[in-house]
């Protein structure tokens, strides 16, 4: 079935959830890519990409669907 070029296509969202020291600290967008699965070493450098405060800290990343 061929797809109207008018119609976008929907991509899927997940969402970071930073955490330092038990603490919610922010929330950053990554749309997947289902060839590339994300790793956990390319999830930390695009969230310093992204929050180049948070380099050399130590930060958890949790995924969620949510977002706040």
């Amino acid at each position: 079935m061929k797809q109207n070029s008018s119609t976008p296509i929907a991509k899927r969202v997940v969402y970071l959830d930073i955490m330092m020291n038990g603490r919610f600290v922010g929330q950053l967008p990554y749309t997947p890519n289902s060839l590339f699965p994300l790793t956990e070493e390319q999830a930390v450098r695009y969230v310093v990409d992204k929050r180049p405060s948070l380099k050399g800290k130590d930060f958890k990343i949790a995924f969620s669907d949510n977002r706040v």
